[in-house]
C-alpha cells in the first residue's frame, strides 16, 4: 500500500495551499482509510506500507496500491509510470491525477500510461463490479475513452458507463479503480476479494467462517494473528494458511464483539518456543532453569503447543517425541511450569 509522507505534513500550511490539502485529507479519510484500506483488512488481504518517496523495485513491491485525488506531485507521477512500465502492477484509486500540488495541469501519469479520458462523478451511486451488481459507491469515474478490460460499469437504460478497468503497460499492468467504495455492508468484502483475485492477489489466511476478520503481523518468524468477531453472536472457525489448517485443525471460538491474538513461533526462553497458542498469554516469568507461563482460554477452551530441545519438561500435557509439548482443552486460567533438566543437573 503506497504511503506518501508529504500528504501528512500539514502542521504549517499556507492559505493558498489550504483548499488542495483539505480535499486530499477529506478524500483520504473516506476513500482510503475508511474505504479501500479498511476493505482489504476486513477481507483478510495482507499488505505492507511502502514509502512512495523512497526507492523500491518491482521485485520488492510486485503490486502497489496507490490512493490518488486529482492532485499529485509530478515526480511521483513519473515514478509510478516507470514502476508500471518496468513490470509492476499499479492499482490506482479512486481518481487519476491531472494537477500537480500547486494546482497546475500535470497529466504525466495519464499520458505516459494512456489512461484515456474521463470525468469525476460525485455522489452516491451503484455499479456493476465484476460479478456483483448494485455495489454502493460514493464517487466514480466515467470514462469516455479507454483501452483495457472492463472491471466496473454503471448501466442505465441500456447505456453502459465504465468506471474501472485494467490494461497492460510496458512490462507491467495498471488497474484504474475509479470507484470510492467503503465497508458499509458485508457484500463489499466479497467485491474487494474478487477485484484482488482478478489481478492475482489472494489472502494467505482463510477462515471457514466469513464473518471473522483475520490479520497477521509477522517478521518472517514470529507471527501474531489477530482474529476479530464484530458480530453480536458467538462465532467459530478453523483457520487455514495457504490451504493448511492452523493450530492442528482446532476450531477456535470468539465471544460476541471480541477479538483475540493467536501467537505462533514465539521463543519465550532458550530452546523453548510457543509453536502456537489458542489461549491468551497472561503472564510470563523466566529464570535459567524454570519458566512460568500463565494462560487462559479466549472462548470456552484452548490449547498451547510448545517446541523444545528435549530438556524442558512440564507436569501438564502430552509430550510428543521429546520435542513437542501439547496442552489441550484448557478451560480455565492455568499456570504452566516448565523446568530445564539440563540446567538443574549442571548446577
Amino acid at each position: 500500500m503506497g504511503f506518501n509522507p508529504n500528504d501528512y505534513m500539514s502542521e504549517l500550511v499556507e492559505d493558498r495551499d489550504r483548499t488542495i490539502l483539505n480535499e486530499v485529507i477529506a478524500k483520504r479519510e473516506h476513500f482510503a482509510f475508511d474505504g479501500m484500506i479498511r476493505l482489504l483488512v476486513g477481507a483478510n488481504i495482507q499488505f505492507e506500507a511502502v514509502d512512495l518517496l523512497q526507492e523500491f523495485t518491482v521485485t520488492e513491491v510486485p503490486t502497489l496500491w496507490v490512493f490518488s485525488t486529482q492532485y499529485m506531485d509530478r515526480e511521483l507521477q513519473k515514478r509510478l509510470s516507470e514502476y508500471a512500465r518496468a513490470g509492476g502492477k499499479l492499482m490506482l484509486y479512486p481518481e487519476i491525477p491531472v494537477l500537480d500540488l500547486q494546482g497546475h495541469s500535470c497529466r504525466l501519469l495519464a499520458e505516459e500510461l494512456g489512461l484515456g479520458e474521463w470525468e469525476v462523478i460525485g455522489g452516491v451511486d451503484t455499479l456493476e463490479v465484476l460479478s456483483s451488481d448494485s455495489v454502493l459507491v460514493r464517487q466514480r469515474l466515467k470514462f469516455s475513452s479507454f483501452e483495457g478490460e472492463v472491471l466496473a460499469t454503471r448501466t442505465r437504460d441500456g447505456r453502459q458507463e465504465v468506471a474501472a478497468y485494467k490494461k497492460s503497460v510496458g512490462a507491467g499492468e495498471v488497474v484504474v479503480l475509479g470507484l470510492a467504495i467503503g465497508q458499509e455492508y458485508g457484500y463489499q468484502l466479497d467485491v474487494i476479494r474478487e477485484i484482488a483475485n482478478n489481478v492475482g492477489i489472494q489472502g494467505h489466511l482463510v477462515a471457514t467462517n466469513g464473518e471473522l476478520s483475520l490479520v497477521e503481523r509477522t517478521n518472517g518468524k514470529e507471527s501474531f494473528i489477530f482474529v476479530t468477531n464484530y458480530d453480536d453472536v458467538v462465532q467459530r472457525t478453523i483457520v487455514f494458511e495457504d490451504g493448511t489448517p492452523l493450530f492442528d485443525g482446532e476450531e477456535i471460538m470468539l465471544p460476541p464483539r471480541s477479538g483475540a491474538i493467536y501467537v505462533r513461533n514465539l521463543e519465550i526462553a532458550k530452546d523453548l518456543t510457543i509453536s502456537y497458542a489458542t489461549v491468551e498469554l497472561i503472564e510470563l516469568l523466566v529464570d535459567d532453569d524454570k519458566v512460568e507461563l500463565c494462560v487462559q482460554p479466549i472462548g470456552a477452551r484452548g490449547s498451547i503447543s510448545m517446541h523444545t530441545n528435549g530438556n524442558w519438561h512440564v507436569t501438564h500435557g502430552t509430550v510428543e517425541a521429546g520435542e513437542r509439548i501439547v496442552i489441550r482443552d484448557i478451560t480455565d486460567r492455568l499456570t504452566i511450569v516448565f523446568s530445564n533438566a539440563k540446567q538443574v543437573v549442571s548446577q
